[in-house]
């Protein structure tokens, strides 16, 4: 006030006040300036999808679709004339970004449908809904996942570390679920949303559940880090599996994109660290449909046909981190999550073939198998009885013929017994059979004889 009543009194001091104000002006516009072409210059190096492939007819499914990466993916595929499925697990969100998406394309049909990747229930049930309604299946997008504090000791449904058993193991038995689907549609695609956060990961697997605590030397979330490592090693043991098959599996890093992951734990920030943080999100995050491009393009790139595998950062196939390359390590985190979403069929879960396959699956083959030729021998079992006694089939009536055979039919280990009490009683069965006969003549002569007694009796 003082200052200003001798400005008033001294009109020589305004203009110093003057030039002070507008060198504060021009400092702030020219950082605002400045950090927007940083901006601009940085989008420029981040990779955008350019194909311009239509998808018509192609089936796509995609987790986590009702926000962010997986909206925006939805909207793009939509746009092509794909069948996109929205796996969410929160049906109204996901209905609320059908109905956006809807805004901007008329293309496509969008399509909802309840997964909650922490319950391995619901993941089945989805699988199972899903194969019944379509027969085949182009494009498997693994988006979904969670990013919440440590600290909080989440634990999914079936009592798993929440980033292990959501981000890791849900996607791992979805795609088990949906594998022969997904191989017997010609240049289909997995595609597996990672994170660079990787380098960081570390697959402990005497603390998977993250029970003895976990590295709280690492800067970032030590348990997401360690469920997108485990994405990796997923994705390089899927390309082993479809080795061959035209199958191409891949595994990707959006960039650090803005999307409802950090509802889990922006709460935690105050607002002075908020503004303080504002100019480097602002020069580092990209919006959702930025951060899509990598996902669309490993969705639908012709520069991907024909490629089994591939690691992709900015739209480009890309080197892993030593930590990553780890054959051992892939091989043994594949036979433990099998094991322990219970597909495994034991401790040790599915074991590999020399062809790369599960040797689960062969095993569930020859058990189809041994089950069709069960059911051809009690078949001819049953025909052989009915020929070698017709006169015990005449004694009964034909209902109670037909509930008995498809009373066995229905229950092959009651035919069995039965046909092992025949054998180790030939003799008294024989002795039966030829009753049955001599009975069968008496009852003849009876029916001859009857019109005469009939005569006898008038």
């Amino acid at each position: 006030m003082r200052l200003l009543l001798g400005v008033g009194r001294d009109s020589r001091l305004w203009f110093p006040i003057l030039l002070a104000a507008m060198g504060t002006v021009g400092v702030v516009v020219g950082v605002v300036v400045g950090i927007y072409l940083i901006r601009k210059y940085r989008e420029s190096k981040w990779g955008k999808c350019k194909s311009k492939r239509r998808m018509e007819g192609k089936i796509v499914v995609i987790t986590g679709a009702n926000s962010g990466i997986g909206k925006e993916t939805a909207r793009d595929l939509a746009s092509r004339g794909a069948i996109v499925i929205l796996a969410c697990r929160n049906r109204q969100a996901a209905l609320e970004a059908v109905k956006d998406i809807r805004t901007t394309t008329g293309d496509g049909d969008l399509i909802v449908m309840d997964l909650d990747l922490g319950d391995l229930a619901s993941i089945r049930t989805f699988a199972s809904n899903f194969m019944e309604k379509f027969s085949k299946l182009d494009v498997l997008i693994n988006n979904g996942g969670v990013f919440i504090p440590p600290e909080e000791r989440r634990k999914t449904k079936d009592g798993f570390e929440v980033h292990f058993g959501v981000n890791h193991l849900g996607h791992f038995l979805l795609t088990h679920l949906l594998f022969h689907h997904i191989e017997r549609t010609p240049s289909s695609r997995i595609v597996n949303v990672s994170s660079l956060l990787y380098k960081c990961g570390k697959i402990d697997f005497d603390n998977l559940d993250a029970d003895k605590g976990w590295d709280k030397k690492v800067r970032h979330n030590a348990l997401y880090c360690n469920s997108k490592l485990a994405n990796i090693f997923h994705s390089q043991e899927l390309a082993k599996r479809f080795s061959g098959t035209g199958t191409g599996v891949f595994v990707l890093c959006p960039g650090f994109v803005y999307t409802g992951l950090m509802r889990y734990s922006a709460h935690q920030f105050s607002w002075f660290k908020k503004l303080c943080f504002a100019p480097i999100i602002f020069l580092f995050m990209r919006t959702p449909k930025q951060g899509a491009q990598t996902t669309i393009h490993c969705a639908v790139s012709e520069e991907l046909d024909g490629v089994e595998w591939g690691f992709l950062r900015e739209c480009k196939i890309d080197k892993l981190e030593a930590v990553a390359e780890d054959p051992d390590t892939a091989a043994k985190l594949w036979d433990v999550s099998m094991a322990l979403v219970g597909e495994g069929g034991s401790a040790s879960a599915a074991l590999e073939d020399d062809n790369g396959f599960v040797e689960g699956q062969d095993a569930e083959a020859v058990m189809v198998e041994e089950e069709a030729v069960l059911v051809e021998d009690i078949q001819v079992e049953e025909t052989t009885v009915l020929k070698a006694s017709p006169q015990v089939e005449e004694k009964g009536p034909a209902k109670e013929e037909e509930q008995m055979l498809r009373e066995e039919t229905e229950s092959p280990d009651a035919e069995l017994e039965t046909l092992e009490k025949e054998e180790s009683d030939e003799e008294e069965e024989g002795e039966l059979l030829d009753e049955d006969f001599v009975n069968s003549d008496k009852e003849k002569l009876l029916e001859q004889k009857k019109p005469d007694e009939v005569k006898l009796m008038k």
